[in-house]
């Protein structure tokens, strides 16, 4: 069953449940849902007895705290949520072994998440720890960068066209857009700032002596036949900090 269907199926079991509850004289849903998205913080709507309240809209979906539409949207889907849990509690479901099963598993993954938060307030990461871990991930960066871009083609053929293209003085974005193979054809065929160590051997090999502005081809590739153009050169920028912090303590508690 695809994520799809199952929502669609999920939506038309709720929307019955909705009707019903309608039909029984007890309205669910307010006939301007989009004018709460601005309301007070109090409960906006009852489902059976069960309160649903601004504050519990937006924390499922922050969108919702600035945007009616979205606030309307993630209400009714909320609402039949609540109907369906309610319907599965009438009904007995978490008798059922799966359930049993799955709510001992997420008990079991709640219960761990807590003993490792736990942990982790008790026995904080220290800045002599983090520093030392920058330190070596600075340490770890290769050099140099390079800015790359490549048109893809299938055979030495398109090769040769794309490379008489070239010479001719036809634009390299615009041929990277015309051979579908290309990676971000959209973007003439762009690779951005990359690290060597981190291409294809064939393609590092061909670039290392170029120039700037110069270009190699072909070059062989999985895909077929590589053109590329080496735009630029630099030395690594080195990530403040504060950009890779929290990665890096993530890091260090993963190994305490």
């Amino acid at each position: 069953m695809t994520h799809r269907s199952f929502y669609s199926r999920r939506t038309f079991i709720a929307s019955i449940l909705f009707l019903a509850a309608v039909l029984a004289g007890r309205p669910l849903l307010p006939a301007a849902a989009s004018d709460l998205s601005h309301a007070p913080d109090r409960v906006i709507v009852t489902v059976n007895g069960f309160p649903v309240s601004r504050a519990a809209v937006i924390r499922a979906d922050r969108q919702a705290a600035a945007n009616p539409a979205v606030f309307a949207t993630t209400l009714q889907s909320y609402i039949n949520t609540v109907l369906l849990y309610q319907a599965a509690v009438r009904e007995k479901l978490e008798r059922l072994p799966a359930v049993r099963a799955a709510a001992a598993n997420r008990r079991q993954q709640l219960l761990v998440k807590a003993a490792e938060e736990r942990w982790f307030s008790t026995h904080p990461v220290t800045r002599a720890e983090i520093d030392k871990a920058y330190r070596a991930y600075l340490a770890s960066l290769p050099r140099h960068q390079w800015r790359l871009r490549e048109i893809v083609v299938a055979d030495k053929t398109q090769a040769t066209k794309v490379i008489a293209a070239l010479r001719r003085g036809e634009s390299f974005s615009r041929l990277a857009v015309r051979w579908p193979l290309s990676p971000n054809g959209a973007l003439g065929g762009e690779l951005g700032w990359v690290y060597p160590r981190r291409l294809r051997a064939s393609i590092t090999g061909a670039v290392r002596p170029l120039k700037v502005g110069e270009v190699v081809a072909p070059v062989p590739i999985p895909q077929g036949l590589a053109i590329v153009q080496l735009l630029g050169r630099r030395p690594t920028p080195k990530p403040p900090l504060g950009t890779v912090r929290k990665r890096l303590v993530q890091r260090l508690q993963a190994k305490s």
